[in-house]
């Protein structure tokens, strides 16, 4: 299968993001023997291979091939005598790839980790390096006490004792999507928004019975604050904060863009409410549902904190 995808700081093509074939891997590919050793004494190359193969999707089996082939040789390279940082990078982009790890928050200190600083410009680049990793996290050391700050504000944990009470955690999730420093303001509204996305999931899930979950799936669909009053107090509470949340993320992207996305963002709270009664349902019934009607209902369930960015 041949599909194009970013390569971005794979080393044979220099550090730039570049649209290229999965079928560039053949020149290591010998159709008989399988990948061969032309990376033969080249280990920054045969790691690079390894974090290539990396963007693999489903179907590319030349790039599954180069994993395993990559990988197999970076693990013996492990076994041979090499020097501590030479160790120390193969451990690291064998643990930690590029692509399935904090790369922007990892890369400045992995570049202080991996450069000696063996020539005198070194120096400098390993300077800059160490700054701006400095400010990088002064800026989410920032973002944390706010979080913090906020939930405790909220006080919706203490009301809904039954629920996860991890801001600490979805700030992760915020942190791993919105990795450049200048989006603070994004990051921080982005975790109010996948809090409740958390919230509403131990609703569904550990909490409300069939009825009051019938009953929150409708209020969010009409979005009423009158209808709203019958509802159990926790979810009176919850839909009260999560109402206040998306009109406040529709005002700040109107501010900023002239566009108001609150209606838009109702009726994804709407689609993702009535995905997860489904869900409930299901499991209330004892029966298994239809592999395409589980994929279907669960692209809105998975998908939900894609779908508001």
């Amino acid at each position: 299968m041949t599909s194009l995808r970013s390569l971005s700081g794979f080393g044979f093509f220099g550090k730039k993001v570049i649209m290229c074939l999965a079928d560039v891997f053949e020149y290591f590919n010998d159709k008989k023997k399988g990948f061969v050793m032309k990376l033969k004494g080249n280990t920054k190359g045969t790691m690079e291979l390894y974090e290539a193969s990396q963007m693999s999707i489903e179907g590319e089996d030349i790039l599954d091939e180069a994993e395993y082939f990559s990988s197999k040789c970076l693990h013996a390279l492990l076994t041979c005598d090499l020097d501590h940082e030479q160790a120390r990078m193969i451990e690291s982009t064998l643990r930690y790839p590029y692509r399935k790890s904090f790369a922007r928050s990892l890369a400045p200190q992995s570049f202080v980790n991996d450069m000696p600083g063996v020539y005198s410009w070194m120096e400098d680049l390993l300077e800059v390096a160490k700054r701006e990793r400095r400010i990088v996290q002064s800026v989410h050391q920032k973002e944390i006490h706010q979080i913090n700050t906020w939930w405790k504000e909220l006080r919706l944990g203490e009301a809904m004792k039954f629920a996860r009470d991890q801001p600490l955690k979805w700030y992760m999730w915020s942190l791993a999507i919105l990795t450049d420093p200048s989006l603070s303001e994004l990051r921080i509204e982005l975790i109010k928004i996948i809090s409740l996305l958390y919230i509403i999931d131990d609703i569904f899930d550990v909490h409300g019975t069939i009825d009051e979950l019938i009953l929150f799936t409708e209020v969010i669909r009409r979005w009423d604050n009158a209808y709203a009053g019958q509802l159990p107090e926790c979810m009176k509470i919850c839909f009260k904060v999560l109402s206040d949340i998306t009109n406040d993320f529709g005002n700040i992207i109107f501010m900023k863009h002239g566009w108001n996305p609150t209606r838009f963002l109702k009726q994804m709270w709407a689609n993702l409410c009535n995905a997860f009664l489904v869900e409930f349902q299901w499991n209330a019934s004892g029966k298994l549902p239809k592999a395409d009607d589980c994929l279907q209902n669960g692209t809105i369930t998975s998908g939900a904190v894609g779908e508001r960015i």
